[in-house]
């Protein structure tokens, strides 16, 4: 890092480096030893809500990314449709959950 002074008389030129990790970050284990899981939650229709233990995380199609290896209640609602829950118990470290909504 450096600062500059800058007068109209002068030219400067900067040349900016941007660091690269040398490889795939690793995935951040729980005290247990478990890595994180992934939720991907689909709906027919699309564009329905999605409650991941009880927290808004948008709109199907959804990927959830590092949540804790746990048991998920999931709830999935879309306005004209019968609301639809389930609980995800992971079986990896991707999981997906595909709902069909029914009309009311």
């Amino acid at each position: 890092m450096a600062t500059l002074g800058i007068s109209a008389s002068m030219t400067y030129v900067v040349n900016l480096e941007q660091e690269v990790p040398a490889g795939p970050s690793a995935p951040h284990y729980d005290i247990a030893g478990i890595p994180p899981i992934d939720i991907t939650v689909d709906s027919v229709p699309r564009g329905a809500n999605v409650s991941i233990g009880g927290a808004h995380y948008g709109t199907t199609l959804i990927t959830v990314a590092d949540l804790p290896a746990s048991d998920y209640p999931i709830e999935v609602t879309l306005e004209g449709y019968q609301p639809n829950s389930t609980t995800m118990k992971p079986s990896g470290l991707a999981n997906v959950v595909n709902v069909t909504l029914n009309l009311k």
